[in-house]
């Protein structure tokens, strides 16, 4: 058997244990209550707060490369705004395999536009981290730096160093879509993942390129890793896979029956969707072997060298505050890692339930292994 990377074994207690506001009593945000201040500091935090605030009004913008999507550009540049109108966020979204290159390109050249690159973690744990700042070096205000507003009690880093890549996202990775015209609801939840190697699945499966970063890149890591699964597995499965780099290509794809299921989804795109009334197309949260734990599009890494220091001070306050939680939760359907941020609005197949293992796919450990694993893709799918 092959050796499963470490994994955590989440319990009910580890969540509902640090805050009532887990419950979803907590208002949504409003500007009026942004952390322009700090309550309950010492004079000498509010006094550092202050000038960093001021210091950022005067630099007048933060730089982002962030996760695609009109929702998630509008909650990361509007809402903050509407608190700090005098920061401008110059705003790039687009999939972390498409930035990456820009940003090498940039800095070859000399180039230091950015400030913050916001994205899932196997983007940039193996592509940025020497280029990456301590992140604790920015959090100022207490409802932010102190841990006991956070799961587990820690503020949580997808690197081993635990400094540089933060992650405030973290949920189960929903299995598959399925269409339910074409899978009945009530048999697909008794599905093993290797119901999908068989010979009658040819050309009616649809997966995101695991060849790329992204979703693709993790199911394949968790099939590649898991005891029950394996190489043999990956091997089998890809008799039967149609392979795409295109979100919206696998989801409606799925929706109009084009395809039965489909493994990797983007969960932001599926949330967007799902609000433009998408039908015909249901989720399944883990089938027999379960799933891993992922923090999708929520996680960050402040730039060295970056252009505007205490903008990007004022912008990280702001985004993993209790008001900035709710907005980016709210927004994308994302479970916040902060226990004072509702989670009622959240599909709840995607909550970590207590008494599962899961593969922590969004640790440094895990995605380092693409180095073994991406020669076995290419192997198998060019």
């Amino acid at each position: 058997m092959r050796p499963i990377f470490p994994v955590l074994l989440l319990t009910l207690i580890f969540f509902l244990s640090c805050s009532p506001g887990q419950k979803g009593n907590v208002p949504g945000p409003a500007a009026s209550t942004a952390p322009a201040t700090v309550p309950a500091a010492g004079e000498a935090q509010k006094t550092k707060w202050q000038e960093t605030l001021d210091m950022g009004k005067k630099e007048g913008k933060v730089v982002i490369f962030g996760p695609p999507g009109a929702d998630v550009r509008i909650a990361a540049t509007q809402e903050f705004m509407k608190v700090f109108p005098e920061i401008e966020v110059e705003y790039l979204g687009a999939p972390g395999a498409t930035l990456i290159p820009k940003v090498h390109a940039e800095r070859r050249a000399g180039i230091y536009s950015m400030d913050i690159f916001w994205a899932g973690t196997s983007t940039l744990t193996p592509e940025l981290l020497p280029e990456a700042l301590p992140i604790k070096d920015f959090l100022i205000l207490p409802e932010v730096a102190d841990t006991k507003y956070w799961t587990g009690g820690t503020l949580d880093f997808a690197d081993k160093a635990g400094k540089y890549n933060i992650v405030f996202t973290t949920y189960a990775k929903v299995a598959m879509v399925y269409n339910p015209r074409l899978l009945e609801p009530a048999k697909v939840k008794e599905l093993s993942y290797w119901e999908f190697t068989k010979p009658e699945w040819k050309g009616k499966v649809i997966m995101r390129d695991p060849r790329t970063v992204g979703p693709g890149n993790a199911s394949a890591t968790f099939f590649y890793d898991h005891q029950q699964l394996g190489p043999d597995f990956l091997r089998s499965l890809a008799k039967n896979l149609v392979l795409t780099r295109d979100d919206r290509v696998l989801l409606e794809g799925v929706s109009r029956g084009k395809y039965v299921a489909g493994f990797a989804h983007s969960d932001l795109l599926l949330a967007e969707l799902r609000k433009q009334g998408i039908p015909d197309i249901n989720t399944l949260a883990a089938l027999k072997e379960g799933t891993y734990a992922t923090a999708g599009f929520g996680s960050l890494i402040v730039m060295d060298k970056l252009p505007h220091p205490k903008a990007t001070t004022v912008y990280l306050n702001w985004l993993l505050s209790k008001e900035g939680q709710t907005v980016w939760s709210k927004t994308t359907g994302y479970p916040s890692r902060r226990v004072d941020v509702p989670t009622a609005h959240i599909d709840q197949e995607t909550l970590l339930q207590p008494g599962i293992t899961y593969q922590l796919n969004y640790k440094e450990e895990a995605i380092m292994l693409k180095d073994k694993v991406m020669p076995f893709l290419r192997e198998i799918f060019d």
